[in-house]
């Protein structure tokens, strides 16, 4: 009997994997700089190569921010860094239709350099902040539900109206916006909403607006939320100068 040769087809590659999924943050410390590895995938599976990323850190400042305009999903929504020279990490909601995330920095001060760089297969986005540099910017007003990345503490605002951004996650991504006096009087109030609260902390971007009879005065703004429970209001404060 003659050999009976089966032909087999060649197998096929593994499709390269979308990263569209935030998995984790993790973070070491090398002793004159922190390294923080955002890791990406598709779901809990590992991505195979990095998608399309910016970051972007002001001298003098204590936020240093990565733009993921392709990733959409996210495993994680917060937590600690090392407190060598990065404190606290936030997974964001970029405003808009994109449903895009962002993922905020927050340093212990200002850093003397910031450097981002991808590794791909596992997919990785790296940040190694050396800390060291000069403080010139005030630190963005964080609470437990609630950041406020402008304006900043003693900023001068108006005249009579001025931009609020920042991001939060209040109940059902509602929040709430006061203004008060130097006397602890509230001059006005209002409300916003966040592009997210469930999945990630949602961001926000709201004009608040003020009194005349405030105008070349103090005060401060709040930005957070109304308790459904006793209407108490729980947030962040931003001391302000007003034009």
């Amino acid at each position: 009997m003659g050999l009976m040769v089966l032909a087999l087809g060649a197998i096929p590659a593994r499709a390269a994997t979308e990263s569209d999924t935030l998995q984790k943050v993790s973070f070491e410390d090398h002793g004159t700089f922190e390294r923080a590895v955002i890791t990406l995938g598709e779901g809990s599976v590992p991505g195979d190569f990095a998608p399309t990323f910016s970051s972007s850190y002001r001298d003098g400042d204590s936020l240093a921010r990565i733009k993921l305009p392709t990733v959409t999903k996210s495993l994680k929504t917060d937590g600690a860094g090392l407190s060598r020279a990065i404190s606290r990490y936030y997974i964001v909601r970029s405003p808009g239709a994109a449903r895009s995330l962002f993922v905020d920095f927050h340093l212990k001060g200002a850093a003397k350099s910031v450097s981002v760089y991808k590794l791909d297969n596992p997919v990785r986005i790296v940040i190694d902040v050396t800390p060291g540099g000069t403080m010139l910017l005030p630190k963005p007003a964080t609470g437990a539900r609630t950041v406020v990345t402008g304006p900043r503490a003693r900023s001068l605002a108006g005249p009579r109206t001025f931009i609020v951004t920042g991001y939060g996650r209040p109940p059902e991504a509602r929040g709430a916006w006061r203004i008060k006096n130097a006397d602890g009087r509230v001059v006005r109030q209002g409300a916003y909403t966040t592009s997210d609260w469930a999945a990630t902390w949602g961001s926000f971007k709201f004009s608040a607006s003020y009194p005349s009879r405030l105008s070349g005065r103090r005060g401060t703004l709040q930005v957070g939320e109304l308790s459904a429970r006793d209407g108490r209001f729980r947030g962040v404060s931003v001391p302000m100068r007003f034009r």
